[in-house]
């Protein structure tokens, strides 16, 4: 194994992480730098200790050992002739070693460092003094490369300012081509300029009749816009056949129908209805006066004050009492499909969801639940989504329809409706303001 002794080394700084040399050394091959062309020594480093070591060619097996006490590496070339070293410098291209205890280093290069520096023990110095921070160099070579380094900057300063001296001379011909082309360009200005005063009438003539057509456009848009609008406020309102309008035993308190309110199919939607309101058209939500919260939130803290000078308890201030429509004018089903039939109440939709099995199921490309009862005999209900106060319907994977049940507290300044809801995560009834609009389900007495 090829060493130079080195004697003028300024500094050995200690790898910051051996265990990186050890693992990148392995299967690799190394080449042995060595100024004497005729000789060419290749190692390569097996994982599991073995050292393959060629000489020229010759191929000789022997074994080598890290040591994690000291950093360092163990060489049995042969039963009598075994080195210690220790990495001292490594990148992708190049490992120093530096023979235990002594000035003596070995270097193993990669082929494409050896073809880049050659075998040149002065390139090689270079290349570790500046690619890897270790110097080096002797005394002279110090002065060598400092001189080298002199007459590198003062190179790149020169460039440096030929550069600048280009650059000045290229402004000062851009200047000069620059004003030549503004003489240019006022004569052509003052030519455009008496062509654009004759041609302005003309462009006049075109911008007007650009922009009554713009406006024309627009009109057209807005009546769309309007007509969608209305569309959206006034929507078709679906009639159930009467030959469709049946309902299924489920073993439950009552029948329920086959299908929605509106609808002639059971995985058809039907129609939209806000609580209480069976002619199916959209209302908006308006919110209350300040004036009118005000004076409800006045009302209740006077009523408080009074129920706690009676010795009440002023928490049935905020208690809420409900309200049946079902069977009433009012009631969305009745008052569509006639006097047998009526909206569900809170319990029978309770009833529904505890005492049927309910599976998803598709109905062509209608995501749909199936409830069946006991008795096995089952109805379908889309996932019909719903229409807000806007008139927007938004259909997605909801699923809700009416109940009967309103609650009302006197200074809630909402009225809310009760529906059977299923938003993903199971059924359960949920409040709403009336004027959501949700389908309809009908049931009727046993």
């Amino acid at each position: 194994m090829k060493t130079f002794l080195i004697n003028t080394i300024k500094e050995l700084k200690k790898l910051s992480n051996e265990l990186d040399v050890k693992s990148a050394i392995c299967d690799r091959e190394w080449i042995i730098f060595n100024d004497d062309y005729s000789v060419k020594e290749v190692y390569i480093f097996q994982k599991d200790g073995t050292l393959i070591a060629s000489f020229n060619g010759k191929i000789t097996y022997a074994t080598w050992t890290y040591l994690s006490v000291n950093h360092s590496f163990i060489f049995k070339l042969s039963d009598t002739e075994s080195y210690m070293f220790r990495p001292i410098a490594f990148d992708e291209n190049i490992l120093t070693l530096q023979l235990d205890g002594e000035n003596r280093f070995c270097f193993l290069l990669t082929e494409n460092l050896i073809q880049h520096i050659g075998l040149s023990l002065p390139a090689l110095k270079n290349y570790l003094l500046q690619h890897c921070q270790l110097n080096l160099l002797s005394s002279e070579e110090q002065v060598e490369y400092d001189h080298q380094l002199a007459l590198k900057k003062a190179r790149e300063e020169e460039i440096a300012r030929q550069q600048r001296l280009q650059e000045e001379q290229k402004q000062l011909q851009e200047e000069k081509t620059f004003k030549r082309f503004a003489v240019l360009f006022v004569v052509f200005a003052v030519i455009f300029m008496a062509f654009g005063i004759i041609k302005g009438y003309d462009e006049m003539e075109q911008t007007k009749k650009s922009r009554l057509e713009a406006q024309r456009l627009e009109a057209i848009q807005r009546q769309k816009e309007e007509e969608e609008e209305r569309k959206r406020w006034n929507p078709e309102i679906y009639v159930t056949r009467e030959e469709n309008k049946q309902a299924v035993d489920l073993g439950l308190s009552v029948e329920w129908a086959t299908c929605n309110v509106g609808a002639n199919y059971p995985e058809e939607v039907g129609n939209y209805y806000c609580f209480g309101f069976p002619d199916g058209k959209p209302r908006k939500y308006i919110e209350p006066s300040s004036e009118e919260t005000q004076e409800k939130s006045k009302r209740r803290e006077e009523l408080i004050i009074t129920l706690k000078r009676q010795g009440l308890n002023p928490d049935i201030v905020d208690r809420y009492h409900s309200i049946n429509i079902s069977g009433t004018n009012e009631d969305m089903a009745r008052m569509n499909w006639g006097e047998d039939w009526r909206l569900p109440t809170e319990k029978e939709v309770l009833e529904l969801i505890d005492s049927c099995e309910i599976t998803e199921v598709y109905i062509g490309d209608v995501d749909c639940f199936q409830f069946t009862g006991k008795n096995g005999n089952c109805i379908i209900i889309p996932r019909g989504g719903w229409r807000g106060s806007d008139a927007t319907i938004t259909k997605g994977s909801f699923l809700y329809i009416w109940t009967g049940m309103r609650y009302v507290n006197d200074f809630d300044v909402k009225k809310l409706g009760l529906a059977l809801s299923y938003q993903g995560g199971g059924f359960f009834v949920k409040s709403s303001i009336i004027e959501t609009g949700y389908p309809v389900r009908a049931v009727r007495d046993k």
